[in-house]
């Protein structure tokens, strides 16, 4: 199954799984599995970095090439596909960066589940 993580869920499988519900770790955990990140959620953690709005144990860059060794985790790409995809979405509320993940989920071939583990929803 591909697995697209949200930034929160990101960062909780990097800091603070327990965080995390049983069911979504086991399915990080297995190996069948491919995480994703999308490039979009990078983007959002290095502005709050830049505003002092996030406070990271060690550079950015490092923690994702952590993440990339240890649990596999591979980079979506926002594509202008991606982009446009929004016109079809419902309208919403939810915010600039959160619109782009989801028209990502539903129009990569990569990304079949978009998997928000930070609402615990398994």
């Amino acid at each position: 199954m591909n697995v697209l993580l949200d930034t929160q869920a990101f960062l909780w499988l990097n800091s603070a799984q327990a965080k995390i519900s049983a069911s979504a770790r086991q399915i990080c955990s297995d190996a069948n599995n491919i995480l994703w990140l999308s490039v979009v959620s990078v983007w959002e953690m290095q502005i709050k970095i830049a505003l002092g709005k996030m406070r990271l144990r060690c550079p950015l860059a490092e923690l994702i090439a952590g993440q990339q060794k240890t649990n596999g985790i591979q980079i979506l790409p926002l594509n202008l596909p991606h982009a446009m995809e929004l016109q079809n979405l419902p309208p919403h509320r939810v915010g600039f960066r959160s619109s782009l993940v989801k028209s990502q989920s539903s129009t990569s071939d990569e990304c079949t589940q978009q998997m928000r583990l930070a609402l615990q929803t398994f």
